[in-house]
């Protein structure tokens, strides 16, 4: 709805879940002849209210607006079958091997946004749209815990190391391709 001749509101919404299970081979991780079975999840999930300004015609816009996001990630490893150790000659049941769990989440629900866009969105009963934008989300948080053997990787060490890794990733980039339709009320 043109709020004015150059400025636009618009709202949008989003949502995408991703479950993966499979096996890793330990070796990759420096342990021979053990198996793990992991379980990941990965929601990602907004909703936005975006300004737009068009400069030039209705076609390019520059957007500002903010993004309710709820997106986070699960993960939890554990032993696909007992553990032989070769260098010990004993065997560790999976229940001793243990499990490790990994969370990562967002403190900070509202993400700003600024971007670009193509595509009117004020003429016509139907059009394509294209976004290319950044949201600041701020720094994701990690917690760890465990059990048995591998409980011990959920150390406050590797939990502060990790999360040092993850500050990085405070803006996501958001690129969109879209389909519009108009009415009035």
């Amino acid at each position: 709805t043109p709020l004015l001749d150059t400025v636009t509101l618009r709202a949008s919404g989003r949502t995408l879940a991703f479950d993966q299970r499979g096996l890793l081979d330990a070796s990759d991780l420096g342990v021979d002849g053990l198996d793990l079975d992991y379980d990941a999840d990965i929601g990602l999930g907004a909703a936005g209210l975006m300004v737009d300004w068009h400069p030039v015609g209705n076609t390019f816009r520059i957007t500002a607006g903010a993004f309710l996001h709820g997106n986070n990630a699960a993960a939890e490893i554990r032993a696909a079958e007992p553990y032989y150790d070769e260098s010990l000659d004993r065997t560790f049941s999976v229940e001793r091997v243990g499990t490790l769990r990994v969370e990562v989440d967002y403190a900070q629900r509202v993400a700003p946004y600024l971007g670009i866009g193509a595509g009117d969105l004020t003429a016509g009963a139907f059009g394509l749209t294209a976004d290319a934008g950044v949201a600041f989300v701020g720094p994701p948080t990690i917690a760890m815990s465990g059990t048995g053997l591998i409980g011990g990787t959920a150390d406050p060490a590797n939990v502060a190391t990790l999360q040092a890794g993850l500050d990085s990733f405070r803006f996501h980039p958001v690129v969109s391709v879209g389909l519009k339709t108009s009415f009035s009320l």
